[in-house]
C-alpha cells in the first residue's frame, strides 16, 4: 500500500486531470457525475431548500456512497463554486473521518 503523500498526489492529480482545460460552464450534477465515474463511487446529489442560515452545500461519507447536499436555490455561479468545494473536499488529507457515527 501507498503512502498518504502518495495518496494524496494521485488524488490531486486526478482533481487536475478532471479539471484541467479552460473552465468550462459545468453544472454540480455535470461535475459530480464525471467526478463519480472517475473515483468509481457513486455520488448522490441532494437538493434541499435553505433558510438563508444553512450552508450552501455539505459532503457526507457514507459507506457505499457519497452524498453531496446543496441548496437548491443557488445560482449556475454558486454551483460552480460548489463544485470546486466538493473538489477540494474529495482532497482532504486521511484525518476526514470514514463514517459519520464514528464517535
Amino acid at each position: 500500500m501507498g503512502s498518504l503523500p502518495d495518496a494524496m498526489d494521485e488524488v490531486r492529480r486526478l482533481c487536475r486531470e478532471i479539471t484541467a482545460g479552460p473552465p468550462p460552464a459545468v453544472s454540480l450534477p455535470d461535475f459530480c457525475a464525471r467526478l463519480a465515474r472517475r473515483r468509481d463511487r457513486p455520488i448522490l446529489l441532494l437538493p434541499f431548500v435553505g433558510d438563508g442560515q444553512s450552508p450552501s452545500g455539505v459532503w457526507l461519507k457514507g459507506t457505499r456512497q457519497d452524498y453531496v447536499c446543496y441548496d437548491a436555490a443557488a445560482s449556475p455561479v454558486h454551483q460552480e463554486a460548489i463544485a470546486r468545494d466538493v473538489n477540494q473536499w474529495m482532497a482532504m488529507p486521511g484525518d476526514v473521518p470514514d463514517r459519520l457515527d464514528r464517535p
